[in-house]
């Protein structure tokens, strides 16, 4: 019997969050659930079917409802 999914959230709703979001559920050991991000324009949206849930402060929250987990995805995915 398999292990079940760990809950996470990525830091960072962009496009490597997205590509991150992507490669995390391609690999079927985490489950992403949420995005957090620093931007105020991107908070209460949903990207790729994940709601992003505001910022860092959004952490205890997430966290209290089984969220075991956080991948940082900030920077700059062009080559």
């Amino acid at each position: 019997m398999a292990a079940p999914l760990l809950d996470v959230a990525i830091y960072g709703a962009g496009g490597l969050g997205r590509m991150v979001r992507d490669i995390l559920a391609q690999a079927g050991t985490y489950r992403p659930v949420a995005f957090l991000d620093s931007d105020p324009a991107m908070h209460r949206r949903v990207i790729d079917g994940l709601p992003v849930c505001g910022d860092l402060s959004a952490w205890d929250e997430l966290a209290r409802h089984g969220v075991g987990g956080a991948v940082v995805a900030i920077g700059d995915n062009t080559t």
